[in-house]
């Protein structure tokens, strides 16, 4: 009798270790599901987060430089039209104080007449 209670004690304890190692694969294996599934997550907020950041990166450097280049075109057109209107000017007063008539003055100068005899009338009040 003793030779069957301790085979029945050993069928148990192997049923136990077949038991222990079935649940722990399988245990394991879930595991694994879990963190791949979990890491793939993680990695993919990563890579978007790092992707937002980098891509603000860029978008404001080039933002920047276009902004740059936009304001120098622009600064640079105002200042040769204030230039040429200068000259304009310079060479209508030239004019007006050798008695040129008005309607060349216009021609040379690129100014219009009311301009001019605006300019001569302030001119002549100096």
């Amino acid at each position: 009798m003793m030779d069957s209670k301790n085979d029945e004690k050993m069928s148990v304890q192997i049923a136990r270790v077949e038991g222990f190692k079935a649940g722990r694969k399988k245990g394991l294996a879930k595991g694994q599901e879990f963190g791949l599934a979990e890491g793939r997550r993680e990695g993919r907020e990563e890579g978007l987060e790092e992707g937002r950041e980098e891509g603000l990166k860029k978008g404001l450097k080039m933002g920047l430089e276009v902004g740059l280049n936009k304001g120098m075109d622009k600064g640079l057109a105002e200042g040769l039209e204030k230039g040429e209107r200068k000259k304009a000017l310079e060479v209508a007063r030239k004019m007006l104080a050798a008695d040129t008539p008005v309607e060349k003055i216009a021609m040379f100068s690129g100014l219009a007449e009311e301009e001019i005899l605006k300019l001569r009338d302030e001119t002549s009040e100096d």
